[in-house]
């Protein structure tokens, strides 16, 4: 487990879904005509699910059209015309993230001696979504989550001598199959990168989120750590 000065993790898990994140300093970037928030020490930082969408289909889902966690009131955010051509349906989720705050692996929708199991219809219809090459979006602070890429150039040489070429995916992928089996990413790692505001002495410092990743895994239960 990866930690610095600058740096607060979180893990929570949904079906196990854990869910980590790490606060980096980082040099910031913003969408022009979306205001960045500021955020104290411990502040809440609130993790929205956009939509479900693929390159096959074209055809986009809202995030509770297949049953992940929910948060106990389900609070759609209000669309102005650009969401609504794009299909965006801005809801959010039962992640709770504290600003550079550390907190231990948490179970979503998921009592002891009761882990929640899907019905044969929930079953076949995330696999029908794998399938069909669906990837999931969220947000941070208005920034999309990307998942981070790591390609080999020279797979041939010798593994101290590979060059490493990083890309971005927009989103995440719901899952995978295997030898004919269907795998959902149910673990999650939440990579939040953020700018220190350099304040005064005596004044508290704030926080703004400047990158969103996230490293999508597939668990079970009894493996998390």
């Amino acid at each position: 487990l990866f930690r610095s000065k600058m740096a607060a993790v979180l893990e929570q898990c949904l079906w196990p879904l854990a869910l980590l994140y790490f606060l980096h300093r980082s040099s910031a970037f913003y969408v022009p005509g979306v205001a960045p928030i500021n955020f104290h020490q411990n502040d809440p930082v609130e993790i929205k699910a956009v939509k479900l969408t693929s390159s096959r289909t074209q055809l986009p889902y809202e995030y509770y059209s297949l049953p992940f966690c929910q948060p106990d009131k389900i609070t759609y955010k209000a669309e102005n015309l650009g969401e609504v051509l794009r299909g965006d349906r801005i809801v959010n989720t039962p992640f709770i993230v504290q600003m550079n705050s550390d907190k231990k692996c948490e179970v979503l929708c998921y009592q002891p001696n009761k882990p929640k199991t899907l019905s044969v219809a929930d079953s076949k219809l995330i696999a029908e979504r794998i399938q069909e090459e669906y990837y999931i979006h969220l947000i941070a602070d208005n920034l999309p989550v990307a998942t981070r890429l790591e390609l080999y150039l020279n797979r041939e040489d010798e593994e101290k001598k590979k060059e490493k070429e990083i890309q971005f995916e927009h989103g995440y992928r719901l899952g995978f199959m295997e030898n004919n089996k269907f795998y959902m990413h149910n673990h999650l790692s939440f990579i939040l990168h953020y700018h220190r505001e350099d304040v005064e002495e005596n004044q508290e410092h704030t926080f703004r989120v400047v990158r969103f990743e996230v490293i999508p895994q597939s668990i079970k239960l009894a493996d998390r750590k």
